[in-house]
């Protein structure tokens, strides 16, 4: 699959890949992994969170585009020489709110 399709058939494409393969990487393209997520089609986040602020830049999740979702951790943070942290979150269902951290 291109890494572009119709709005309206990209849902049904990305459903096909999923019945498909066991897993879908998307690396680098924040329009899909937002696309994804909106749809309630990302069930994992691997997330690298650099050390530094650019000011600008791409965002995945902005007000009024992507659906709320709860995500749990999915393992053992792993933190790199480089300062670099490596996260991986499930997809856990609806978000609940009102908790305080460390609940």
């Amino acid at each position: 699959m291109s890494s572009r399709c119709a709005s309206a058939s990209c849902s049904e494409q990305l459903a096909g890949l999923k019945d498909e393969y066991e897993d879908i990487h998307v690396v680098g393209s924040g329009a899909l992994a937002g696309s994804l997520l909106d749809s309630g089609m990302l069930d994992r986040l691997n997330l690298f969170i650099y050390p530094l602020t650019l000011g600008t830049g791409k965002r995945i999740f902005t007000a009024g585009r992507s659906l709320p979702a709860a995500f749990t951790l999915a393992g053992t943070p792993q933190a790199y020489p480089s300062g670099v942290l490596r996260v991986v979150y499930d997809r856990s269902g609806a978000p609940v709110t009102g908790l305080t951290a460390g609940e």
